[in-house]
């Protein structure tokens, strides 16, 4: 946003408004342009502007053409830390109820398994550890299993539910976790 005397006396939260229709509309103008695989790095600055609004569903529609951006670069290192930020935000928001949107997490989730297995590894860890795991967090492990989505995403998803229902079957074999998983698995069992 270039700096102009219109915004001279504007209040904090009119500018925020302001900053951010510019950078949904120069997210938006970007993401229409034909990309080539040279154009990693540009891809990468404009996520990582983008990525403190995952969780502002005003950002659904660039996030979900983002994240099929991010996914035509494949498995290249830095497509792999950019999935990385990205999953960090994501568990943040979960962590402190303020969870991104269902339909950014479902594409997410759809396009970078990995993703869906940090969640699903990280909810677990919370669950069993409670207030000793290393997440900051007031919620009570039942909240933070509603507000990641996990058995929302796999109502919604055939795909997102197979995913899920064989890395809680993996898990539950391991010790820590077979309780709560065993619960998740009961709870995705449910209405289905």
């Amino acid at each position: 946003m270039e700096l102009s005397l219109n915004y001279i006396g504007t209040n904090q939260t009119a500018l925020q408004k302001e900053y951010l229709k510019w950078l949904l509309s120069k997210s938006t103008c970007y993401l229409k342009q034909e990309l080539s695989i040279k154009d990693i790095s540009s891809m990468m600055a404009i996520v990582e502007k983008c990525l403190q609004f995952v969780g502002n569903i005003s950002f659904s529609p660039v996030w979900i053409v983002l994240l099929d951006k991010v996914q035509m670069f494949g498995n290249r290192n830095e497509t792999l830390q950019l999935y990385h930020k990205i999953d960090q935000e994501v568990l943040r928001l979960i962590m402190t109820g303020d969870p991104a949107p269902l339909s950014v997490l479902l594409h997410l989730w759809q396009t970078h398994l990995p993703s869906l297995e940090f969640v699903v590894i990280k909810v677990l860890e919370h669950m069993t550890m409670g207030s000793s795991s290393s997440w900051p967090c007031a919620l009570s492990p039942k909240e933070i299993l509603q507000k990641s989505f996990l058995v929302q995403a796999s109502r919604h998803e055939p795909v997102i539910c197979y995913a899920l229902q064989s890395m809680l079957k993996s898990l539950s074999k391991q010790t820590q976790f077979t309780s709560v998983a065993a619960h998740i698995l009961k709870l995705l069992s449910q209405d289905i």
